[in-house]
């Protein structure tokens, strides 16, 4: 898992984007900044390992998320 930069080529001072990469792949790109961009691997760190304790281990059921709830 990494936080990637993406810079323009022409001018090497500026930020063009960031984007989420997990095992060389890109989940999410177009990220303005790198909070943002930390905030989004975070939540999807959180939301595996919920998915992993409530549907695969049936633990907590009666403390699911709203978000999870909603599916």
């Amino acid at each position: 898992m990494m936080i990637e930069m993406v810079r323009d080529e022409e001018d090497s001072g500026t930020l063009d984007s960031m984007a989420v990469v997990i095992e060389d792949t890109v989940v999410v790109e177009g990220l303005p900044n790198y909070p943002t961009a930390f905030c989004v691997l975070f939540g999807l760190i959180y939301y595996t390992f919920e998915t992993i304790q409530k549907v695969f281990l049936n633990l907590g059921e009666q403390f699911c998320s709203i978000v999870f709830k909603l599916f």
